[in-house]
C-alpha cells in the first residue's frame, strides 16, 4: 500500500491519539509487507497497522516495557481493505471506526489493554465481540445488547443471534439493494471466522449462515474468502443436527456444550 493511502486512515487516528496525550514512537521501522504508525502514552502503545498480505487494517494496543511497546499486541478493530478494488470513501469509514473506538465508549477498555471481549491468549474473539462488530452495520444492536443485559443480566448468545441479528442480516442480504453493507457483512464473517473462538465460528456458520435463506446466502457469498467458504460448507453438514459436546482439554477450553448450552455464557 502506498504511504499516501495509508495516511488517509493513520493521520485521523494520529490526531485522535494526540488529543489524548499520545506521542509518536521514535525510530519506527516499517514492516516488510505493510505499514504501521505507532503512538505511546504513559500506560500503553497504540498503532494503526496495514498488512499487504491480508489486505487488512488493524487498530491495536499493547502494554509498555522500558517505555517501549512490549509487542504483545491486541487487536481492537480490524477492517479488510484492498487498495486495488476499494475506495477512499471506504477508507474514511475505517478511519471513522478507529477514531470512534479511541474516543468513544471503548476508550476505557483500550487504556486497560486487557479487554473483556477477548477470551484467551491467542487473541480469539468471543460472541459478544461478534455482536459489537455487527453493530457497525446494524446500529440498533447496541441498544438491544444493553436491553438484553438489563433484562437477563447476561447475553443469551444463541437466542440473541437468532432473534436479533439473524433477522436483520436476512432482510439486508435477501434484498441485496445495499451492496456495500452486504459486502461488509461478508467481510466481517471472514474476519470473525478466522479470529474467533469455537463459539464464534459456530454462530457464524450454524446459526447465522444456516439460518439465512438461499437468496440471502447467494448475495453475501461473493464476499467470502476461501476460509469462510470452507467453513460455510462444513456448517451446511450440521444443518438440522445437534452439536455433540467435545471433551475438555486440561490445557485449553474447547466448546463443550451444544448450541443451546451456549446460551448460558
Amino acid at each position: 500500500m502506498e504511504q499516501k493511502m495509508f495516511n488517509l486512515v493513520a493521520d485521523q487516528v494520529s490526531a485522535a491519539l494526540k488529543e489524548r496525550g499520545c506521542k509518536p514512537l521514535a525510530g519506527q521501522e516499517q514492516p516488510e509487507n505493510g505499514r504501521k504508525s505507532v503512538y505511546t502514552d504513559e500506560d500503553a502503545a497504540y498503532g494503526v497497522f496495514y498488512s499487504d498480505r491480508k489486505k487488512q487494517f488493524a487498530l491495536q494496543t499493547c502494554g509498555l516495557k522500558d517505555d517501549a511497546p512490549d509487542e504483545k499486541w491486541k487487536i481492537i478493530s480490524t477492517w479488510l481493505f484492498d487498495p486495488a478494488n476499494d475506495t477512499a470513501e471506504q477508507e474514511q469509514d475505517i478511519a471513522k471506526d478507529f477514531v470512534e473506538t479511541i474516543c468513544g465508549p471503548k476508550q476505557a477498555e483500550i487504556v486497560r489493554v486487557k479487554k473483556k471481549h477477548r477470551k484467551d491468549d491467542n487473541n480469539n474473539v468471543d460472541p459478544v465481540f461478534l455482536f459489537n462488530r455487527f453493530s457497525g452495520v446494524f446500529p440498533e444492536l447496541k441498544e438491544e445488547l444493553n436491553t438484553e443485559r438489563c433484562t437477563y443480566g447476561r447475553i443469551r448468545i444463541v437466542v440473541f443471534a437468532r432473534e436479533k441479528l439473524l433477522p436483520k442480516l436476512e432482510e439486508l442480504c435477501s434484498e441485496g439493494a445495499n451492496e456495500s453493507a452486504v459486502k461488509r457483512c461478508g467481510e466481517l464473517m471472514n474476519e470473525l471466522y478466522l479470529n474467533g473462538d469455537l463459539d464464534v465460528r459456530s454462530l457464524v456458520t450454524i446459526v447465522l449462515l444456516d439460518g439465512l435463506s438461499e437468496r440471502a446466502v447467494k448475495n453475501i457469498a461473493p464476499a467470502f474468502d476461501d476460509n469462510m467458504k470452507k467453513g460455510y460448507q462444513a456448517g451446511l453438514r450440521m444443518k438440522g443436527k445437534k452439536v455433540k459436546p467435545e471433551k475438555v482439554s486440561k490445557t485449553r477450553k474447547l466448546m463443550s456444550q451444544t448450541l443451546n448450552d451456549m446460551d448460558t455464557h
